[in-house]
């Protein structure tokens, strides 16, 4: 068993989803052949509204602008238009960079290390998609669907594909399980994201706004940086005891049954 903490101490320390260039690490795992570069139309339209220069403000028009986009465009549509990716604002969020971060070296040049045997059950725990303290299993691209009933059958109903619309994901570009499972096609690699949800998706989407522009506009140790990273904070790993001690324990259990997955998927 290979466990990492974190593949972002800056963003610990800082309390800040990104690293210290700005780059979603999430979005950074660009495969061999692509280019940074891209950002979708949808993307374009609301930066403004995103990524706005200037201080956070108690009041502004962010909420009613997002609630109309959803009526007009609908949830997932939205959800993946923002988050999928982009490598045209620097100073933007979901910032995919514009070449591979320190992290993304490090990780490649101890691949072979970390990664050994014919079969590999990968879960990279996340939080803020899904349901308050309930997780889902997200399986990313490329994705074997002979797989799935297996999956199915592991971890139970709560494994959902990233393929298509209407679940609590969404497809990126840059993503490390996409990444991972083409660097590694000649073995049997399993690569799960592990998703606990906290609060609402248009609350973290605000939360990650305003902490970017606290990051910008504000003075280091001013209450607007610090109120908006405690927010971020909350809805990222919430204060509630209720919320740690099950994402905690079903974190465990998931782990435990990952431990069978060599024998359930011999054949």
């Amino acid at each position: 068993m290979v466990f990492i903490h974190s593949l972002n101490p800056f963003g610990f320390d800082r309390l800040r989803r990104v690293n210290e260039d700005n780059v979603d690490l999430n979005r950074n795992f660009v495969l061999p052949g692509e280019q940074y570069k891209g950002v979708s139309d949808a993307y374009v339209e609301l930066n403004d509204l995103l990524n706005t220069a200037g201080a956070p403000r108690p009041f502004d028009l962010y909420l009613p602008k997002a609630l109309w986009k959803i009526v007009c465009v609908g949830t997932s549509r939205l959800k993946q238009a923002i988050a999928e990716g982009q490598y045209e604002y620097p100073q933007g969020i979901f910032f995919g960079g514009h070449g591979p971060s320190a992290t993304m070296m490090i990780v490649n040049e101890n691949l072979a290390r970390w990664v050994s045997g014919t079969r590999v059950i990968h879960l990279d725990f996340h939080s803020g998609l899904g349901n308050y303290a309930k997780y889902k299993l997200l399986c990313p691209l490329p994705f074997d669907w002979q797989y799935f009933h297996r999956y199915e059958t592991l971890f139970g109903t709560q494994v959902e594909s990233l393929v298509g619309h209407g679940g609590v994901g969404y497809t990126t570009r840059g993503g490390l399980g996409r990444y991972l499972k083409t660097m590694f096609r000649d073995r049997h690699y399993h690569f799960l994201y592990v998703e606990f949800g906290t609060y609402s998706p248009i609350w973290v989407l605000r939360a990650l706004r305003r902490e970017n522009q606290a990051h910008f506009f504000t003075p280091d140790g001013s209450c607007a940086r610090q109120y908006a990273k405690a927010e971020l904070l909350e809805c990222f790993c919430p204060a509630d005891p209720y919320w740690r001690a099950s994402v905690l324990q079903q974190g465990l259990q998931i782990i435990e049954r990952a431990r069978q997955v060599p024998s359930a998927f011999a054949s």
